[in-house]
């Protein structure tokens, strides 16, 4: 399967919290971005909730932060 990359101002957050996109539970990486154009955020998903992958950029393009989220099964 492709992997997707959406605006975050393309997606949306469900009464579950569950980031959506085009109304279903998103899979794939949201992408922030600052009033520049650069990359402040990306955010993996799968499923519609934080897991894997993410990452955040100062302004002026210096990493910030680098981590995974991981998602349990209940």
């Amino acid at each position: 399967m492709e992997s997707i990359r959406v605006n975050r101002a393309e997606t949306s957050m469900d009464d579950r919290m569950i980031t959506t996109y085009q109304e279903r539970p998103f899979t794939g990486e949201v992408v922030d971005f600052a009033e520049d154009g650069s990359t402040v955020e990306l955010t993996s998903f799968a499923n519609g909730i934080e897991h894997g992958p993410q990452s955040e950029w100062f302004p002026g393009g210096q990493k910030r932060l680098e981590a995974s989220a991981i998602t349990e099964k209940r």
